[in-house]
C-alpha cells in the first residue's frame, strides 16, 4: 500500500517532454551490449532534449519505486 497518493499529482494525459528515435534495442535481435548501448544513447538523447539529465531521471525512478 502506498503512503502517498498520486491520483491527482499528474496531468491526464501526460505531456510528452521529448522524443528520441533509435535503432534496434531488442536483445534477441542484437547482442546484449549493443542493446544496452542503444537504450543508453536514446535515453541520453531524450533527457537532453527535455532539458533534464540522468540524475533527475534516477531520482524520479527512485522516488517512484519508493512510493510502491
Amino acid at each position: 500500500m502506498s503512503i502517498m497518493s498520486f491520483s491527482n499529482a499528474f496531468p491526464n494525459p501526460l505531456p510528452v517532454l521529448a522524443h528520441a528515435v533509435t535503432g534496434y534495442s531488442n536483445h534477441n535481435s542484437v547482442d546484449d551490449t549493443m542493446a544496452r548501448e542503444t537504450l543508453d544513447q536514446v535515453m541520453a538523447d531524450a533527457l537532453s532534449k527535455s532539458g533534464s539529465n540522468r540524475s533527475a531521471a534516477y531520482i524520479s525512478c527512485l522516488l517512484f519505486a519508493m512510493a510502491f
